[in-house]
């Protein structure tokens, strides 16, 4: 999917985001190459009526390159 919003749409900017208490979404961002750049506090109120703090994580087009070839390499040594 990134492959195709950095080389097909021409996307300059690719931005995910999680709740801050999901860690396991939270390490997977930032092991694909995301950047984390930072928490929206009381973001969102869930179903259950707690108040989410949403985390933002990014990758943006110049860093693109580097982050398919770590992918690659990754991918590759499975």
């Amino acid at each position: 999917m990134l492959t195709h919003a950095f080389e097909t749409w021409k996307c300059i900017r690719v931005e995910l985001k999680t709740d801050s208490n999901n860690d396991k979404s939270r390490n997977a961002m930032l092991r694909i190459g995301c950047t984390e750049e930072g928490t929206l506090r009381n973001h969102m109120i869930t179903e259950s009526g707690r108040f989410r703090d949403s985390v933002y994580f990014s990758i943006i087009q110049t860093e693109w390159e580097s982050v398919k070839q770590d992918l690659t390499s990754k991918l590759a040594a499975r």
